[in-house]
């Protein structure tokens, strides 16, 4: 459709050398145009790729606790996009995409997250239990997606039940 707007996983822009022999990731837009030269018109697409440390530097603000919780983004096909831990990504399993940590592998959910609505659920990875938190974002279809250990939230829940009771 001419209205939608596709957003690509990060990559390595490979379009133009600029001499520097540098390597900048990035995440493309895309969308059809529509071109017009006098009475004749043809479809085209127009690509805008962003930089992806800007991405990058807002998701680092977002994930400074040391509690064990943390936020990632993914697509709507559970592709991560942005991960705190990654090094490298393999998005190429079935329910699960892996990400390479300094001490080995872990395991996320991305691919139940990206079908899941704006909604909170738990799970059990590597014997890990955990609350997740989906938000959509607007025109994207990105979501985001916060990883919190069942112990934070517990507390967490208690809190607010104690909080209530004092009420």
């Amino acid at each position: 459709q001419m209205e939608n707007i596709h957003f690509s996983t990060p990559h390595v822009q490979n379009l133009f050398d600029d001499g520097t022999q540098q390597y900048y990731w990035v995440i493309s837009s895309s969308r059809v145009v529509e071109l017009t030269d006098g009475t004749n018109t043809q479809l085209g697409v127009l690509l805008v790729d962003m930089d992806y440390s800007g991405i990058s530097r807002m998701m680092e603000r977002i994930n400074t606790t040391d509690s064990g919780q943390y936020f990632y983004l993914c697509d709507g096909e559970g592709n991560i996009i942005y991960h705190p831990h990654q090094a490298r990504i393999d998005n190429g399993m079935n329910t699960e995409s892996s990400v390479q940590l300094d001490n080995g592998m872990k395991k996320e959910s991305s691919k139940k997250a990206a079908r899941a609505k704006e909604s909170v659920y738990e799970e059990r990875i590597n014997g890990e239990h955990r609350e997740i938190v989906v938000d959509t974002i607007g025109y994207t279809g990105w979501k985001l997606v916060c990883v919190m250990p069942y112990s934070i939230f517990s507390n967490k829940m208690l809190d607010v039940k104690h909080f209530v009771l004092i009420l």
